[in-house]
């Protein structure tokens, strides 16, 4: 994750927005991108009036099943307010972000941005519709509209990546980062920047260890120091650096964030300086003293936690009723497999540090911990069942958890909780360990569906929590939930 600085705000904080760049061949990589945001746009505008078409077919076509026959609406009363639904939709993905540049993100984040941009497009049309009273339009053909357009827009998303991506491998357009440092942070930037699969090209790293010259680190290579950040902007043509090493003196920094201005690069550093916080700040002036402090969590307020209670106690039911055949059979299976008992209930610690029993299929041999004692489980731990090995890698162990949700114990997506005698020995070993503690535990969660199960918390997967408790909201809930069944590295 990382955040775009811009220098001299009225709140002295360091912050930088991206320069033009007037090298020719930097001219050349923004009027491909621009060319590209055209076509974008364009296909965008015809995919709306499409859907709008084929829509208005599918409900008033003659011998569709939907179609009133002969007392179908003209489809002139319906091409009066096209050019508002075009900018209604246009204005949403806009305000969405799908239309800006250089925005490093998966197919599934556009899929998501997608579905808010059209659902909230089509709310402001249904809405103004009832507000127009000339003529009552139908409600149905602006759903059957929306679910074409999700269609039509993803797919064309995908079109415009692939082109983005063949583009940048033949033409050599890719934007050039040089990335600083070489902590956790910047192996996990290589990461995503290498899944952009020709997009971005990371010309090399500045490490702050001498030895590390000549090395490389996740496959790239280390240029120098960070010494040496003034030479290696001259040498290379650089379009943006991306600083991961946050220790660094705030002097040095600025000095970093000029030499940038002044060679027209764009600048941008880790959010992490505050070592745990992880996006929201709140800045409050008193007396020309300017005070930062971190935001008040979105789950704070009653009537987001009454909406995440009301989700969370909806779904439960409908998956309890529609998953009793698979509970049932688990269940069976469990109590056949050597005869124990068919559920483990485990003391873990909630909201506000509650103490609560965590119900779960039984994956381990009975009294499994008589001889170890409390401890993590491990990929090949030997205290597993053949039956809870495939239980746990596939996740239907956790099924019976939607009792715990159902009780008001946990949450369908919240962080995972964990034993108290681990909870004693981590709240002293991670910064802001208990801060996670401050919404209701989840079934799944943030850093799960990123890949961060198993074995004990770590910084990292701290910071995935605590993301996902300071930026909730009901569309990260549901993508969380969307991505958990495919969600099975590092299931142990």
């Amino acid at each position: 994750m990382t955040i775009d600085l811009q220098i001299g705000s009225k709140k002295n904080l360091i912050m930088l927005t991206e320069n033009k760049v007037p090298q020719t061949t930097h001219t050349q990589k923004k009027k491909k991108h621009y060319g590209l945001l055209i076509w974008l746009w364009i296909s965008d505008v015809l995919l709306i009036v499409g859907s709008y078409a084929l829509a208005y077919a599918i409900r008033f076509a003659p011998g569709m099943p939907l179609s009133p026959g002969k007392h179908a609406p003209p489809f002139f009363i319906y091409l009066e307010i096209l050019p508002f639904a075009v900018l209604v939709y246009f204005l949403a993905l806009r305000f969405y972000g799908l239309y800006k540049l250089n925005r490093i993100r998966s197919l599934l984040e556009e899929f998501f941005l997608i579905l808010k941009a059209v659902l909230v497009g089509s709310i402001i049309l249904m809405a103004s519709s009832f507000v127009y009273r000339d003529y009552s339009y139908s409600r149905t053909m602006f759903l059957i509209k929306a679910g074409f357009l999700i269609l039509f827009l993803f797919t064309n998303r995908v079109l415009f990546h692939r082109i983005e991506t063949k583009l940048a491998r033949s033409k050599g357009f890719q934007r050039n980062i040089l990335l600083c440092g070489h902590g956790p942070a910047i192996r996990q930037l290589i990461n995503g920047l290498t899944d952009q699969k020709g997009s971005y090209a990371v010309v090399g790293l500045l490490a702050n260890d001498k030895e590390l010259i000549g090395t490389h680190i996740n496959n790239v290579s280390v240029l120098g120091t960070l010494d040496d950040f003034e030479r290696i902007l001259e040498d290379h043509s650089i379009d943006e650096v991306i600083l991961g090493e946050t220790e660094m003196p705030r002097k040095r920094i600025f000095e970093m964030v000029l030499k940038s201005e002044e060679k027209m690069v764009n600048f941008r550093m880790v959010s992490d300086m505050l070592g745990m916080v992880t996006n929201k700040l709140d800045i409050e002036n008193i007396n020309g003293v300017s005070l930062l402090g971190i935001t008040e969590t979105p789950l704070n307020h009653p009537v987001n936690r009454f909406i995440k209670r009301f989700i969370d106690i909806s779904i439960s039911l409908v998956s309890v009723i529609l998953l009793s055949p698979v509970l049932i059979i688990t269940g069976l299976l469990v109590k056949l497999n050597d005869g124990g008992p068919i559920f483990y209930k485990q003391e873990r610690v909630g909201e506000d540090g509650k103490i609560f029993n965590i119900l779960k299929f039984r994956s381990m041999q009975v009294d499994a911990e008589s001889k170890t004692g409390p401890k993590f489980a491990d990929e090949d731990d030997p205290r597993k069942t053949p039956l809870g090995k495939f239980l746990r890698r596939t996740n239907l162990d956790e099924l019976p958890q939607f009792f715990n949700v159902l009780l008001g114990d946990m949450s369908l997506v919240g962080p995972r909780p964990e034993r108290p005698i681990f909870v004693n020995q981590l709240k002293t070993d991670i910064p802001r360990y208990m801060a996670r503690h401050r919404v209701r535990s989840g079934i799944t969660g943030w850093a799960q569906v990123n890949g961060l199960r198993g074995g004990p918390p770590s910084e990292e997967r701290i910071k995935y929590d605590l993301y996902y408790i300071e930026n909730w909201s009901v569309w990260l809930d549901l993508k969380i939930l969307f991505m958990t069944p495919f969600a099975f590295k590092g299931a142990k």
